[in-house]
């Protein structure tokens, strides 16, 4: 861009302060030069000896010299400005993004799986429960605590009363990790004992190839965020599942269906 080009462009702003190292620039050598010709046409042995050609060398090589000198300064000078504006960006100048809301452990985890081992529970009166749990809460969760129960019914409701049990409370496996990292699956396994009436109740269902729905709305596992272990929240359970030997487990949707008001 040239020199009468940007005196267009220029504010006033920039016609008064920037024009000043751009003078300088210039002025610096040629005002050196001069001053420094001057006092070299006094001495007498340079005019002997070399007359006006060396008292010329002379202003030219104080010049450069001069030039060069002003070159490393203002190279000083600006990298010195880069360093303080590096700093104060660092120290919090620059614009801080907002934090993005942390979700809570209920929004946060999502229990993907649910499995109850039914192979050995009529011989070992013993099964395990398998949940699968991811953490999308961005934070590291632990295990805190485990109540409740589990019910269980046959689906079509035949002899209901005598084939419906309630589980008691499981317990976490030793071997089970307690805390999960974020973003992460968890893989959390509970150890179910099955009073045997209640094993019964099962291994008559299973034989008779019914479909039985387990409610694991009361078992209530409790976990909290490294982050604020003072803040202890359930994990989200489902409802409840259903189990059939040909389809295996799947989750039970429950649909709410609002009451209508039929006629005038």
């Amino acid at each position: 861009m040239g020199i009468w080009t940007k005196a267009k462009e220029a504010d006033a702003t920039y016609s008064l302060f920037s024009w000043v190292p751009h003078s300088l620039q210039y002025l610096f050598p040629i005002g050196w030069a001069a001053v420094v010709g001057t006092f070299a046409s006094y001495r007498e042995w340079i005019w002997t000896e070399y007359g006006m050609f060396g008292i010329c060398v002379i202003a030219l090589v104080s010049a450069l010299v001069a030039s060069a000198a002003f070159a490393l300064v203002a190279f000083a000078i600006s990298k010195l400005r880069g360093s303080k504006s590096t700093h104060s960006g660092e120290s919090g100048n620059l614009p801080i993004e907002p934090a993005l809301p942390v979700p809570s452990l209920q929004k946060g985890l999502y229990v993907a799986d649910v499995r109850i081992g039914l192979k050995t529970l009529e011989k070992d009166r013993h099964t395990e429960i398998t949940l699968r749990v991811f953490n999308g809460t961005g934070r590291v969760v632990e295990f805190s605590s485990l109540s409740g129960f589990i019910s269980f019914y046959p689906s079509n409701r035949k002899d209901d009363h005598l084939r419906r049990g309630v589980l008691p409370t499981p317990t976490v496996r030793s071997d089970v990790r307690r805390a999960v990292e974020p973003f992460e699956e968890w893989f959390l396994i509970l150890a179910q004992r099955v009073p045997s009436d209640e094993a019964d109740k099962l291994t008559s269902m299973l034989d008779a190839n019914d479909t039985i729905i387990f409610e694991l709305e009361r078992l209530k596992i409790e976990a909290f965020a490294h982050s604020d272990d003072r803040k202890i929240e359930p994990i989200p359970m489902w409802y409840s599942m259903s189990y059939k030997k040909e389809f295996g487990f799947q989750k039970a949707v429950v649909i709410a269906i609002p009451a209508m008001k039929i006629g005038g």
